[in-house]
Formats: structure tokens, sequence, C-alpha cells
């Protein structure tokens, strides 16, 4: 029986904000912006590819934020808990893809 191979595209949303100049741009005045501005493009890309995407969103440094996980369209959006890196998250992630 052949098992049903997905392909994720998993993102580390602020590393991609600081490091698209148009989207650092926008952040300088309205980080909430462009967190949308990549979500809307990612959307986009998803459906055009196929992919399965996974924005996260870090809240390390929020006092007594919790875990939030969003659905847009094709896309999963993560917002981590207090304490926890994006890099961590999508570690443990890719960990129980393996299981």
């Amino acid at each position: 029986m052949k098992r049903k191979i997905n392909h994720y595209l998993i993102i580390d949303g602020y590393n991609i904000i600081n490091a698209w100049d148009g989207l650092k741009q926008i952040a300088q005045n309205d980080l909430d912006g462009a967190r949308e501005k990549l979500i809307d493009t990612i959307i986009d890309y998803a459906e055009f590819s196929g992919q399965k995407a996974i924005i996260v969103f870090d809240a390390y440094n929020i006092k007594s934020c919790k875990e939030k996980i969003e659905k847009r369209k094709n896309i999963t959006i993560v917002y981590t808990k207090e304490y926890q890196t994006a890099d961590s998250y999508i570690e443990k992630f890719i960990g129980s893809l393996s299981r």
C-alpha cells in the first residue's frame, strides 16, 4: 500500500518579513499589515502550487500568550505561546511528520 506524501511549505513569518524589503518597510509602521501581506502572498502561492503552507509567528516575548492556530483557505497560521520560538515550533512540527 502506497503512503501519501504531503508537501509542506513551512515559514518563519518574522524572518521573512525582515528579509523582504517591501514587508520590512511596511512592518516599520504597521506590523499587522506586514503579517497580513505575507499571509495573502502565501495563500496565493499555496493555491497556485497545491502545497500545504504553515506560517509561524512567534510570541516569544509576549507575556502570558497562549498558542493560537488559525486556518485561512488552504494555509495554517500559528502564533506560538510565550517563550516558544518559531524555530522550536517548526522543529517540533517537522519531527511529528516522521511519526
